[in-house]
């Protein structure tokens, strides 16, 4: 019982709602479609998204993701949000499926380990749309004042907001706080790049696993792929704590595939209910 104690804590539904609740509903949103995100149409999931004004949408829903940029004016903050895997699209999935593993471009992780290397269809994902999400992450600070940015995603938008977090810690001026919140997280990369998230964003970073989820367990461990630090697991009866550690065995890491629950996946995260299925209009 004491070492449960000092694995796993228990968040208070205050910290959940202040630091998690709000990024669920932004991914939400970036299962809408471009059109509707950009005129902010899209019923419940922009209407939850409070007083934002959209800078950028993106991605064709089939090789790269949909993503959006907004300026949440009353947090002043810049958001940067990703959509995850479209089970109905198989160059979506593909990308989940493509296990080898890449080293990191130097020019946008100076910092990165030689030793650490990524999922490779992640990081080609990712790759196809870090420059337009830092010069307009970059401009956003600029033109509306913004003085904090906050990165979203779910599933392979997850991993995609994941390397956008680390990206941006990188080539943003130091005082700008960046903070990197994802959901349904899949293993991204090596121990090396485990170790050098946790190194990079630190207490910035959270990536919330919902009770049976298959997602965050795979790809295997055995193929030589870890999890970082900073989960938060929801467990069954909505309970939700947090994990020390990497590959907390208590979390999702201690769950069997054999009792895996897609539905869990898609939500609902919270009273935000994540879906691949969004009524968007």
């Amino acid at each position: 019982m004491i070492l449960l104690v000092c694995i796993l804590t228990s968040l208070a539904v205050l910290s959940v709602h202040a630091h998690l609740l709000k990024p669920a509903c932004y991914v939400r949103a970036a299962y809408c479609s471009s059109s509707s995100v950009q005129s902010l149409t899209c019923r419940e999931p922009c209407t939850s998204l409070g007083d934002v004004e959209i800078l950028l949408t993106g991605g064709d829903d089939v090789e790269t993701p949909r993503f959006y940029i907004a300026h949440n004016r009353s947090a002043n903050s810049i958001v940067v949000s990703h959509q995850g895997t479209n089970s109905h699209n198989i160059l979506s999935i593909l990308n989940d499926l493509e296990l080898l593993r890449n080293p990191l471009n130097s020019t946008l992780f100076p910092k990165a380990p030689t030793e650490a290397s990524l999922h490779a269809g992640f990081y080609e994902t990712f790759d196809r749309t870090a420059q337009s999400v830092l010069s307009t992450v970059s401009a956003g600070l600029k033109s509306k004042g913004a003085d904090n940015v906050l990165i979203v995603g779910h599933s392979l938008g997850a991993a995609i907001a994941v390397l956008d977090g680390m990206m941006l810690k990188t080539m943003l001026p130091a005082n700008v706080p960046v903070q990197t919140r994802v959901f349904g997280l899949p293993r991204m990369g090596n121990s090396e790049w485990a170790s050098f998230v946790d190194d990079t964003i630190s207490d910035a970073f959270t990536f919330v696993t919902n009770n049976q989820d298959p997602v965050p367990q795979v790809p295997p461990t055995i193929l030589g792929f870890k999890h970082p630090s900073h989960e938060v697991h929801i467990q069954s009866g909505n309970v939700t704590v947090s994990c020390n550690g990497q590959e907390n065995t208590h979390c999702s890491a201690g769950n069997s595939l054999l009792d895996s629950l897609i539905a869990d996946h898609r939500g609902p995260y919270f009273k935000a209910a994540i879906s691949l299925v969004c009524d968007c209009g």
